[in-house]
């Protein structure tokens, strides 16, 4: 459902996903999926209007569980988690993505940010949700909080203009789908939406990209 006008100002200029802005793994999308608008105003509010939150604890009471035993994996996170397993040297197979949704992405002590360009959830691109709402003070908070924690590594998932703009001005470069740059401590990289039907191949191949990155003096 949708959210009243305030509390769609407050969570678009209070909250931007899950993890810790100290994480050395960061992925930034679009906005969260779904239509659990307003219990992610509820909880966001529960849990003391944090800019990042335990992805746990945020679900707690959601519709879908992704943390227990008997879950499955999340689509879109399964794909980032792959790229993330191989960028480690891990394999990527189901289980070990399974363990890794369920144990440590999204974690407050973790080492991944699951961050949002929008704050508003929308089941897809044709939901009327207000996506622009303090869109430059999000990418500038998000920008600040870069330069100030400069994490390893820094994935945007989506190749819309409009979101690649928003990631250029992030990053400070523009950046081209696949083709990772690194600058200063940092390796960014501009990939599909996980959505978007590629192959788990794709995603190792990204990894490898990364490593090169990386590994260049």
């Amino acid at each position: 459902m949708a959210l009243a006008t305030a509390d769609q100002d407050a969570l678009t200029s209070g909250w931007y996903g899950y993890g810790s802005w100290k994480a050395p793994y960061w992925f930034i999308g679009m906005e969260p999926g779904g239509d659990q608008g307003e219990a992610n105003f509820a909880h966001w509010d529960r849990l003391g209007r944090a800019e990042l939150l335990d992805i746990q604890a945020h679900h707690e009471g959601h519709v879908l569980d992704w943390f227990s035993e008997s879950s499955a994996t999340q689509s879109t996170w399964a794909k980032l988690i792959w790229l993330l397993l191989a960028y480690k040297g891990v394999e990527p197979t189901r289980d070990a993505t399974l363990r890794y949704q369920r144990d440590r992405l999204g974690r407050c002590d973790g080492e991944t940010a699951l961050l949002e360009l929008s704050a508003l959830a929308a089941s897809h691109m044709g939901v009327a949700v207000s996506r622009s709402l303090n869109r430059v003070h999000r990418i500038e908070t998000i920008r600040e909080r870069l330069r100030a924690h400069e994490p390893s590594l820094v994935v945007f998932y989506s190749t819309r203009p409009e979101y690649a703009d928003a990631w250029a001005r992030i990053a400070g470069a523009r950046l081209s789908e696949g083709r990772p740059v690194r600058m200063g401590p940092t390796a960014f990289l501009m990939a599909y939406h996980p959505q978007y039907k590629r192959s788990k191949a794709y995603w190792l191949e990204l990894a490898e990209r990364l490593h090169a990155v990386r590994e260049t003096p």
